[in-house]
């Protein structure tokens, strides 16, 4: 196999770990699979039992590897960032997929067929390109603003991934690092625009891509910004999932206070995936 499907999780991610398992189940081909317990040890034993559940009862044919880190820095979202790119050293295929426990499938779909997305420019938000700035003189490259997504899936070249920390020295160097930038003010980190921009220095970056965009994940602007209501979001998902054949979905963390469970029920419903609805834990909807 060419590549690895990584993701990287947390205690608090089981109920949409399992729907992502579920969704794997469904319409994965089978592929080697390696997932991160962002946490410490003792609550990864208790998640490691809930987690030997789901693997037997969706994960059979898949090669599953799983692994406990933790690294002492601000928060564990710059944690999550952070092992993104360490993981590498633990994968053993010339690339890897990352995908977050928010993300599920939503038709058949292979993992060598995921494709980045197409380095565009205008979508970088200000604090994104204070980031940016930070990565490029540290990198010793000028501006670079035309840059892909920096959302999941996202495929990596692990042998890239893993230069990238040696750029900085040691692993530690490289978590110190990104730690002490992340928490500038004015700063938005994101590990798949310094990933991207070590990929143009060292050249290795491939500027194909889809412009469509590669998921269909819906975020909290959806609503706030775009006044879309359920069956809206529904319309969303099928038509992109129809017109530019995009296999991946999601639920961000932002919609968590804007959409209740009886909602998530509906949109599954209608989307012919409420199977997919993960039962061994309760929601955060």
């Amino acid at each position: 196999m060419t590549r690895t499907l990584v993701v990287v999780t947390h205690h608090g991610d089981k109920w949409k770990l399992e729907m992502l398992c579920k969704s794997m189940s469904a319409f994965l081909d089978t592929c080697d699979v390696h997932i991160v317990y962002n946490e410490i040890k003792s609550k990864y034993d208790e998640w490691y039992e809930w987690f030997e559940k789901i693997n037997s009862s969706y994960l059979k044919r898949f090669n599953v590897t799983t692994c406990q880190k933790k690294i002492d820095v601000n928060s564990g979202w710059i944690s999550q960032q952070i092992l993104k790119i360490l993981v590498s050293k633990d994968i053993r295929t010339p690339e890897y997929v990352l995908l977050d426990s928010k993300n599920f499938f939503i038709k058949k779909s292979n993992i060598n067929e995921i494709v980045n997305t197409k380095p565009t420019e205008g979508w970088l938000k200000l604090d994104q390109v204070q980031w940016t700035k930070l990565c490029c003189e540290k990198l010793g490259l000028k501006l670079q603003l035309c840059l892909r997504a920096n959302d999941t899936p996202y495929v990596l070249k692990t042998d890239v991934a893993r230069k990238l920390v040696r750029e900085f020295g040691t692993d530690k160097d490289f978590i110190d690092w990104f730690n002490t930038i992340s928490i500038r003010a004015y700063i938005s980190p994101a590990e798949f625009i310094l990933y991207e921009l070590f990929e143009i220095k060292s050249g290795n970056r491939d500027t194909n891509g889809v412009d469509t965009g590669n998921n269909t994940t819906l975020w909290s602007y959806r609503i706030s910004n775009d006044n879309m209501d359920l069956q809206q979001l529904v319309d969303y998902i099928k038509f992109r999932s129809e017109k530019y054949d995009v296999s991946i979905s999601g639920f961000h963390r932002s919609l968590h206070d804007l959409l209740s469970q009886k909602d998530i029920e509906y949109m599954l419903r209608a989307l012919d995936l409420e199977f997919l609805l993960p039962d061994s834990v309760s929601g955060p909807f």
